[in-house]
């Protein structure tokens, strides 16, 4: 591909205008290397970048334009890595565990993280799976889900009721 037009084709592509592309006879310009904040004319803003090996990117219009002076590739890089991050969506449901065999101390220490997560916001998801012989024994499980319900009443409500799915038994809640 030709130079000229290669050069063209990302002149289009560009959002800021940077070096000689930018028209304002004075501009205020940002360094954040030296930390300075500075109104200069065009040519010696220009100056400025050369010497620090930089580009001027204008980021902002207005009666006196603002200019960085940066890494025109690294700041176009920053932005697309901060774009990209905005888009990234947490997931919130988090999943614990439960045995029918489960002892006392355990349940108190599951619960206990179980209301951390509810005080951060997240959604819950209680899981009892039985193993075995103990699939006949559901009355247990069911059992463990109402102290479980009871012991987390105050902090959370119980948002879908507890459901019977293969060898698990689940019940979900949510902050109140």
């Amino acid at each position: 591909m030709d130079l000229k037009l290669r050069k063209q084709l990302n002149q289009k592509k560009r959002d800021h205008k940077i070096n000689n592309e930018i028209s304002a006879q004075s501009v205020r310009v940002i360094d954040t290397v030296e930390k300075t904040n500075e109104i200069l004319p065009l040519w010696d803003a220009l100056q400025k970048a050369k010497l620090a090996e930089t580009d001027l990117v204008q980021i902002s219009d207005g009666e006196i334009p603002i200019v960085k002076l940066v890494d025109y590739d690294k700041f176009i890089y920053q932005q697309d890595k901060a774009k990209k991050e905005k888009k990234q969506v947490v997931k919130k449901l988090k999943q614990v565990q439960f045995h029918p065999t489960i002892g006392p101390g355990d349940l108190e220490h599951k619960v206990k993280h179980i209301t951390e997560f509810i005080n951060d916001g997240h959604k819950v998801q209680c899981v009892l799976r039985f193993a075995g012989r103990q699939n006949q024994h559901r009355d247990i499980g069911y059992a463990l889900f109402e102290k479980i319900k009871e012991q987390l009443e105050s902090v959370a409500k119980l948002e879908t009721p507890i459901s019977s799915e293969g060898n698990s038994i689940k019940m979900l809640f949510t902050k109140k």
